[in-house]
This record gives structure tokens, sequence and C-alpha cells, in this order.
């Protein structure tokens, strides 16, 4: 089983590889060196809260999300690909998307 701290760091960087973020960018954006963003995704220590509140606002999560234990190869997949999902449908017009979800509920409703 793993400890908080291995959880904690690598949640950290499986998030902000999701993000598209590099060590450098996301250390620039939550105000911390990339050698100390570095040490966190390597479990050498906890952030300050502090810093925790700001890796969250940066990552738009909820601090639970960076204890959260880690999911299988294929739950992560699947959290990829709804997230790519999502950010093609927040680019669509308000009728593509009613269509999207038209055909998605109708092929849901097919697999119930």
């Amino acid at each position: 089983m793993l400890g908080v701290l291995a959880v904690f760091s690598k949640n950290i960087r499986r998030l902000r590889k999701i993000s598209g973020l590099t060590q450098e960018k996301f250390a620039e954006k939550i105000g911390l060196q990339p050698r100390s963003l570095t040490d966190i995704e390597n479990g050498k220590y906890l952030p300050k809260p502090v810093n925790i509140d700001k890796i969250c606002t940066n990552l738009n999560i909820a601090p639970a999300e960076l204890f959260r234990l880690p999911l299988n190869a294929a739950d992560n997949k699947k959290l990829e690909m709804i997230k790519e999902i999502n950010e093609k449908l927040a680019g669509m017009e308000l009728e593509q998307v009613e269509m999207f979800y038209n055909m998605a509920v109708h092929m849901l409703d097919k697999n119930t």
C-alpha cells in the first residue's frame, strides 16, 4: 500500500501532465522554484498548505484529488478520454452540444 507522501507526489505529477504543463511552467504558475516542485513530485516532502491550495487552484481540482489512491491504467485512460470529450464539447455551439447529448443518451439507453 502506498503511503500518503507517495500517493500525493504521484497524483501531482499525473494531474500536471494531464493538464499539459511542464514542471517549469507549473512551478512558475504556483510560485515555486522548479527544483522544489521536482522534490515534491519525487516524494521528498509535502508542500505547505498554502502551496497545496495554489496547486489545487491551478489544476482546478479539490484537495482530495491529491490524496486519492491511484486508479488502474484503464481508469486513467477513461478519465483522460472524458477530459478530452469535455474539452471538445466546451468549444462547440449549443446546438452541437445538444446533438451530441441526444446521440449519447440514445446510445446509452440502448446499452441498458
